[in-house]
């Protein structure tokens, strides 16, 4: 399954992986690398990077990798959305028309399973089986697995402009950390 221990084998050696190069990184920061830390907004980046970890890998364990995938596609909608209310970046028309046609898709798979639905409500076709108490139980626990995916990939997407916000403000710091100083690109 989606969880099963060599599927997240992975995710382990990320977590794993990012956590030895930061620690490997603190003995090279200088003094203005240092002030990441005590940034405004830096540890509520922090905590937002690591609600959306959370509520991502409780929700795949719960509805599994097909369900996921079409609820984490969201996060690139939210990514466009969060960025023209907190940031007010100007996004070009053609971004505008990718992330309506991303929405559609999902829109569109999430209506298909709702017309069936309907469908079978209303008689069109055979009749569904009477839900036991454990088959309603699952599409609960189901629900509550897709809410909390949804919520992760909101968070993921939060955490991206929040990034963007926090870490290039300062333009002392991110020229420190390698950027241009205007936008937190790292440019040439």
């Amino acid at each position: 399954g989606s969880t099963s221990p060599p599927t997240c084998l992975p995710m382990l050696f990320s977590c794993i992986g990012m956590t030895v190069a930061g620690l490997l990184q603190f003995r090279t920061w200088n003094a203005t690398e240092w002030t990441l830390l005590s940034k405004p907004g830096f540890w509520v980046l922090t905590l937002v990077d690591f609600l959306s970890g959370a509520f991502i890998y409780a929700g795949l364990e719960i509805v599994g990798s097909g369900t996921f995938i079409l609820i984490y596609a969201s996060c690139l909608p939210w990514t466009a959305i969060l960025s023209r209310c907190l940031l007010r970046s100007p996004i070009p028309n053609y971004k505008w028309v990718a992330v309506v046609i991303i929405t559609a898709g999902l829109a569109t798979t999430a209506l298909q399973s709702f017309l069936q639905q309907e469908a079978e409500q209303a008689g069109l076709l055979a009749p569904p089986p009477v839900p036991t108490v454990a088959a309603v139980k699952h599409h609960q626990l189901i629900a509550f697995g897709s809410a909390l995916v949804f919520l992760g990939s909101f968070f993921h997407a939060l955490m991206f402009v929040l990034g963007e916000k926090v870490l290039s403000a300062d333009p002392a710091t991110n020229a420190a950390s390698g950027g241009n100083g205007k936008d937190g690109l790292n440019k040439p």
